[in-house]
């Protein structure tokens, strides 16, 4: 809150209410919504590339694969996510 109270304009000046709340309720929306925004945007590229889709499904599967039935992931499981992890 103090960083936008003292964020200048273009002019140097400060900026207005109007402007700081708008500043602020970017950072609250910002916060709230972007899990959900990046996840949208992970399901639609997949969507949109198969081939990438096809690896991270190969990597997840392998890896469901190597795991006994209801057993929970590991961190060392998570770590092999190579591919996974650059795509997200």
């Amino acid at each position: 809150m103090s960083q936008v109270l003292l964020t200048t304009d273009e002019n140097r000046r400060v900026l207005n209410e109007l402007n700081v709340a708008r500043h602020l309720f970017g950072v609250v929306d910002g916060s709230y919504s972007s899990i959900a925004s990046a996840l949208t945007f992970i399901i639609k590229y997949l969507s949109e590339l198969p081939h990438v889709y096809d690896e991270v499904l190969r990597e997840q599967t392998e890896i469901a694969n190597s795991k006994e039935q209801h057993e929970m992931l590991a961190w060392e499981d998570i770590r092999k996510m190579k591919y996974f992890w650059n795509v997200s």
